[in-house]
């Protein structure tokens, strides 16, 4: 019994976690939008290209949908299943990566400095999974971007170019810069990860000595003379010993 009451606990501290991060994407769809109105203001089309307001709005109206559809998931939590959270997890990361990598295509490839915006995906990821979760979130950024870039490079899809030509060169197609600037970025966010992976480990190791702490309060009460029971708020017993 107190293994399936545990099982439940940590099932409600995965839906906290879901929940959290749920709230700070907000601030970031916020950011990430005042940012671009601000830049799209200020250039009037005399400087910025690419992302316009139309885009900057339909991408923030994606996010801000899906994350008010996570939210209401999510408000409960006896009806949150273990699947479900799976479900949230892998949505999460994998749409949110590919709305970074649509900004990144839109702001101008190769010449963009969006691709920061994937290490919100990997430090996303090393908040729900474990090492392999992080590497593998890391090898999809990588992916992705490595698509975006080989595919304008070729031009199989047109390249959207960033700046106005004359506030600075185009590099668009220059083998020395694609090649300085793609081996950088792809460092980058492996290093990411891999910091990343490690304060997940950190945290993971620091939960498990939390859950043996439990562990062991719940065997001495389990063997009291007493009968124990907790109720939580939604008046389900939580716990009763033997």
């Amino acid at each position: 019994m107190i293994k399936d009451q545990l099982t439940r606990e940590q099932t409600i501290d995965k839906i906290r976690v879901l929940r959290g991060i749920v709230t700070a994407r907000w601030f970031l769809i916020l950011g990430l939008t005042v940012l671009g109105i601000f830049l799209r203001s200020l250039s009037n089309h005399e400087f910025l290209l690419g992302l316009d307001f139309v885009r900057i709005f339909a991408l923030s109206g994606i996010a801000g949908t899906l994350n008010v559809a996570y939210y209401l998931y999510l408000r409960r939590e006896e009806k949150v299943t273990n699947r479900g959270i799976s479900v949230v997890s892998f949505l999460q990361i994998s749409i949110d990566t590919i709305l970074y990598s649509s900004i990144i295509f839109f702001s101008g490839g190769i010449t963009a400095t969006s691709y920061l915006f994937y290490t919100y995906a990997i430090y996303n990821a090393a908040a729900l999974y474990k090492i392999r979760g992080v590497l593998l979130t890391v090898f999809f950024c990588v992916l992705i971007y490595t698509g975006i870039i080989g595919l304008e490079f070729f031009e199989i899809t047109p390249h959207v170019q960033q700046y106005a030509p004359r506030f600075a060169p185009n590099h668009f197609q220059n083998y020395a810069y694609t090649f300085v600037v793609y081996i950088t970025i792809i460092f980058s966010l492996v290093i990411a990860g891999a910091f990343s992976s490690v304060v997940s480990e950190i945290v993971e190791s620091r939960e498990q000595q939390i859950k043996r702490e439990k562990d062991r309060v719940s065997s001495i009460i389990e063997h009291l003379p007493n009968g124990i029971i907790l109720i939580d708020n939604y008046h389900q017993i939580t716990f009763a010993n033997k």
